[in-house]
C-alpha cells in the first residue's frame, strides 16, 4: 500500500503559511524518541487512551496488544482510533483504524525493527513472542495491529512551526 500520497491541507490563516511535505512527516514518525498515546472507544463509548509501544515502519503504524487488554477488547467492537504523538516541532496525531494482521512477513519486518531498537522480539505463527512486556499488557503471545491511516494533524509547538499546521487526507 505504502508510500502515501495524501492530500495535503493547511490548517492557518496566514499568507506566510504552506503545507509541510509528507516526506517530512514520514522523517519525523519514522525516528520517534517520545511516548506514543493510543486512543480507543469502547462498545458503550468510553474513551480509553493508554502509552503504547507503536512503531512508524514503512509509511504505517504498528503496535502489540496482549491478550485480555482494554485496547484490544475496544478495538475488536470498533476499529477506530487516534494515535498521537509528539515529533520535533509538532504534535502529531494519526486517526484512522487498526486491525490485527497475522501476515508472517509483515510481523516478521515488524519484529526486525524492534530487535533494532533493542525489544527482543520474535515472530513465530502471525504473532510477537518476547521475553518482557510492559506491566499492563501481560505475557506473550503479542498480536501485532497494523493501523490504516485516514487523517494525520501536524500541529506546530512554536512559532515557526505554527506556519505549517497541516492536515493529511489519505
Amino acid at each position: 500500500m505504502p508510500p502515501y500520497h495524501p492530500q495535503a491541507h493547511v490548517m492557518v490563516a496566514d499568507p506566510n503559511a504552506s503545507p509541510l511535505e509528507w516526506g517530512d512527516v514520514v522523517s519525523l514518525l519514522t525516528h520517534l524518541k517520545g511516548t506514543r498515546w493510543l486512543a480507543t472507544v469502547s462498545g458503550d463509548g468510553q474513551v480509553h487512551t493508554v502509552p503504547i509501544g507503536a512503531f512508524f515502519v514503512n509509511e504505517t503504524f504498528y503496535f502489540t496488544s496482549g491478550q485480555g487488554t482494554r485496547k484490544r477488547a475496544n478495538l475488536a467492537q470498533n476499529p477506530s482510533c487516534t494515535l498521537s504523538v509528539h515529533a520535533g516541532d509538532y504534535d502529531i496525531v494519526a486517526e484512522g483504524t487498526a486491525a490485527i494482521t497475522r501476515d508472517e512477513r509483515t510481523v516478521e519486518q515488524l519484529a526486525a525493527y524492534c530487535r533494532s531498537v533493542n525489544w527482543p522480539v520474535t515472530a513465530r505463527g502471525g504473532v510477537l513472542e518476547a521475553p518482557y512486556h510492559a506491566p499492563t499488557t501481560g505475557p506473550a503471545p503479542y498480536d501485532v495491529y497494523e493501523m490504516t491511516l485516514r487523517k494525520v494533524f501536524a500541529i506546530g509547538t512554536n512559532e515557526a512551526a505554527i506556519l505549517h499546521c497541516t492536515r493529511f487526507v489519505f
